[in-house]
């Protein structure tokens, strides 16, 4: 089979025969004469045929093969038009809502129809699950191509080939972005992204794409950077420790009077802020009367300063021009509804207005970006704002405690269908208490214990971090000056891949639990860092060169410990169905872990939380649509078949798991959703012939955001799952002393806890928070007492015991001189966090304060 075929391929052919041998060859024909037997061969072959012949055809138009060699070839490979198969791409449609691709069908079909005009063509989206149909969502949805739509390549959610475009709604004239992620990945999508560039063309120049160069035809999708999470922040300032507790609560009364702002500031506050860009006004239902003070916070002062008395506040679910306000004297605002406009809620957003005297002063969309809480002692609410690059941190404090529940009550409903484009009322029973107490959930003001007290005595101190970047330098330095001279050199590409090293970030971070070891990923080498007794690091080796047992040199792309921390195993960026075991006693790669094709490896877990201490063998992987437990001892594909399970078509997009010390699991997906699964879901007692459908004994709903991170107390009691700007922190426990791993919690589920940033420190970070994967302190001897995650150049901590008591805004924050890449707790040490920053690794520590009697 002639592999890889190209253009630069069939232009180097001296003429149409040797074109036509390349291209039989590579469509495994037997024989030039004989017509391709599309109808005898078995279906799914004959589908890859077909395809790599349409792929043929299309390449060859711009290589300036005539019509009537064309013919000739289609007469050869015995093609006709009625032989093609139907272009139709399966896969997941996506819909972006504050900068996040939200699911909107589960299993979609994307088609390319013609126009009923020449050079015309359609995109059409069908939803192909029924189970998608519980939401008030079209069947499916139209978009005609046209200039202007930002057609452009990605990669999608699930980590597979997509394609993402702008589409504006003539009803409402709002730009959405949506995105539709392939369910396969082979030559299929090669043809369709090319069919999908001739339509483009042609819809754009009104002609045909037969002349079109490779160069045209490649510029109408081009790969499109995705949206940053992290702040490349430049900040060189020194290291110190700020505790959230100096920043004051919303006041009860104003601390300021608008008197006694200056007229700039007053002006800055009352100046209109345009509402979202609307054609007509809507009539419906009204929602939304309430009435509050307004407030400011000021960081110069540290207060909030009073902007406006009894303001007129309004929330609505759809998109509204500023006529669709009515407002009378004397009265609240009355903003009218409209429901989901006529594409579901594709047009879909909730805002959040403030009026004064009748006039917009402030329009924002409601969505997780606002950071808000809500503070039960001053009947209050904070939020964030972004406004032209600037965050300003608001609050509302209601006068009245009813007005002030209803208000919590609806910008929780408005919060879930925004970020989860459903409405409310598609909630089940059992989850709506679960759903509006995680948002509505307020600071408690329980007095502390003296156990609280004597842990807020612990702070961080400064220590000089180890330079992971200098230490490989200097180790690599010393192994040069003990080189031969006739070997320096020997291998140019040795030199050449060392010189991208030097150039190279740490990217990824693993903390050893038996032999107290952190190691570091930069590049294609591993840093090696010991912890001493005294809670500091010390550099200790660098594994280089981290190859495949193949050769070939890789920047491993996740870490995890194994088999009591003598082996590390490596997931690589490209290769996604492999794992690559290292043996640390000799540096290098040993083995790799295949698994079949439709079992690719996004994440590897240990089969119980302290696995890796111990010599189990087996272990769990998960990808977006499966899970299942890893053999390394069995021969060729190492899943386990009768203990996998494979989603269909309503794949639950899975992002991340953990295990509980007695083999519990738990899955977060980009859904928002959690899952809990028994340690006896693959029990050989329970199913022996591994018949059973696996089912999670319990579904937390989420709120909507995706979780990139999952954590769970070794007992299973709690879950900790990070979302891009919030923690959720979620009891497991029953009243019948059971969890909701081994039994389902249906209405008994306790409310969750949010841990989020206050909007004043969000300000303090020009409004961009995006957390690091957060986790308990880790140890078999040492229950879980905190929490630690980063954001930006920002280490944070939260006291979990805090935490259960609802003390959710008192947290510590430590600042560095760079972004965080990655943070752990030291085994059995919670009072230690091993901290990677792109170009060093050092310990953050606490000074424990004993006890005094």
């Amino acid at each position: 089979m002639l592999t890889p075929l190209n253009r630069g391929t069939l232009r180097s052919a001296s003429s149409i025969s040797l074109r036509v041998r390349l291209l039989v060859r590579w469509c495994d024909v037997s024989s030039p004469g004989r017509k391709f037997p599309l109808a005898k061969e078995k279906a799914a072959k004959a589908e890859r045929r077909s395809t790599k012949i349409q792929i043929i055809l299309t390449s060859l138009r711009p290589t300036g093969t005539s019509e009537r060699d064309m013919n000739l070839l289609k007469s050869i490979l015995g093609w006709s038009e009625n032989a093609a198969p139907k272009l139709q791409a399966e896969g997941t449609f996506y819909i972006e809502k504050a900068g996040t691709w939200t699911c909107l069908y589960n299993a979609a079909r994307a088609d390319l129809e013609n126009g009923r005009e020449s050079f015309t063509a359609i995109l059409k989206i069908t939803r192909e699950d029924e189970g998608d149909a519980d939401y008030d969502l079209p069947p499916e949805m139209t978009f005609p191509l046209h200039q202007g739509m930002d057609l452009a390549k990605e990669i999608g959610p699930l980590e597979r080939a997509a394609f993402s475009w702008t589409f504006t709604s003539d009803e409402f004239g709002v730009a959405t972005r949506y995105l539709f992620e392939f369910d396969r990945e082979d030559d299929f999508v090669e043809l369709f992204e090319a069919r999908l560039r001739y339509s483009m063309y042609e819809a754009i120049y009104e002609r045909s794409a037969v002349d079109a160069s490779p160069d045209d035809l490649r510029a109408i999708l081009l790969p499109r950077e995705p949206a940053v999470r992290h702040a490349e922040a430049q900040l060189h300032t020194p290291i110190k420790s700020t505790s959230s507790s100096s920043v004051p609560h919303t006041p009860a009364t104003p601390a300021m009077t608008p008197d006694s702002l200056s007229p700039s500031s007053i002006e800055l506050m009352r100046s209109p802020l345009p509402p979202p860009p609307v054609e007509q006004k809507r009539q419906g239902k009204c929602v939304g009367n309430y009435a509050a003070d307004f407030f400011r916070y000021s960081a110069s002062t540290g207060t909030f300063l009073l902007i406006e008395s009894q303001v007129q506040v309004a929330v609505n679910n759809t998109v509204h021009s500023k006529e669709a306000i009515t407002c009378t004297p004397h009265s609240t605002a009355s903003l009218c509804f409209n429901a989901a406009c006529s594409q579901g809620l594709m047009g879909h957003a909730d805002y959040l207005y403030i009026l004064q005297s009748g006039v917009i002063t402030l329009a924002q969309q409601v969505g997780s970006d606002m950071h808000i809480y809500f503070d039960e002692t001053h009947k209050s609410v904070v939020w964030a704002y972004v406004h032209e690059g600037v965050t300003h941190t608001f609050s509302l404090v209601f006068h009245d405690e009813q007005v002030n529940e209803d208000f919590k009550q609806d910008i929780s409903k408005f919060l879930w269908e925004t970020n989860t484009a459903t409405p409310f009322a598609k909630v089940a029973k059992n989850d709506v208490d679960w759903i509006l107490g995680a948002y509505a959930d307020e600071v408690d003001g329980m007095e502390e214990d003296d156990g609280i007290q004597e842990f807020d005595k612990m702070e961080f101190v400064e220590e000089k971090p180890e330079t992971a970047g200098d230490k490989h330098e200097e180790e690599e330095e010393e192994e040069e000056e003990e080189q031969p001279e006739e070997e320096e050199d020997s291998d140019d590409e040795e030199e050449e891949v060392s010189e991208q090293d030097k150039n190279a970030k740490n990217s990824a971070l693993a903390v050893g639990y038996k032999y107290d070891r952190s190691f570091v990923v930069r590049g294609s080498q591993i840093g090696v860092f010991k912890h001493t007794p005294d809670n500091r690091l010390k550099f200790s080796t660098t594994i280089k060169n981290v190859k495949t047992p193949s050769g070939q040199r890789f920047q491993p792309r996740k870490l995890m410990l194994h088999n009591e921390d003598e082996n590390l195993l490596l997931l690589h960026p490209t290769e996604q169905n492999k794992v690559f075991k290292m043996d640390l006693t000799r540096g290098d790669v040993v083995e790799e872990w295949k698994t079949a094709r439709e079992y690719p490896i996004k994440e590897v877990c240990p089969e119980t939380k302290y696995a890796q201490t111990t010599s189990t063998p087996t272990l769990m992987g998960l990808n977006g649509q499966s899970f299942y437990r890893l053999d390394p001892r069995l021969p060729g594909e190492k899943q386990v078949s009768s203990r996998s399970y494979m989603y269909g078509k309503s794949a639950p997009a899975l992002s991340c798991m953990a295990t509980t010390e007695n083999g519990h699991m738990v899955m977060g997906s980009r859904k928002g959703e959690i899952r809990l699964f028994s340690d006896k879901t693959f029990s050989r007692d329970i199913d022996p012939l591994a018949r059973l459908k696996p089912r999670a004994k319990t579904t937390l709903p989420g709120l909507g955001d995706p979780i990139i991170g999952i954590d769970v107390t070794a007992d299973g009691k709690w879950i900790l799952a990070t979302c891009r700007n919030y923690l959720l922190v979620a009891s497991t426990a029953l009243e019948r002393g059971t969890t909701g791993f081994e039994s389902t919690m249906g209405k008994e589920k306790p409310v969750p806890r949010i841990l989020r940033l206050k909007p004043e420190h969000v300000e303090l970070m020009e409004g961009k928070v995006s957390f690091t994967p957060a986790r308990f302190n880790v140890g078999e001897s040492d229950e879980e007492r905190s929490i630690v995650t980063s954001t930006g150049p920002y280490i944070i901590t939260w006291n979990f015991r805090k935490v259960k008591q609802n003390k959710l805004l008192e947290y510590t924050m430590k600042k560095y001189g760079d972004i965080v890449v990655a943070d752990h707790f030291r085994y059995n040490q919670e009072t230690a966090v091993v901290v990677a920053l792109p170009n060093n690794v050092t310990m953050a520590r606490k000074d424990v304060v004993k006890k005094l009697f």
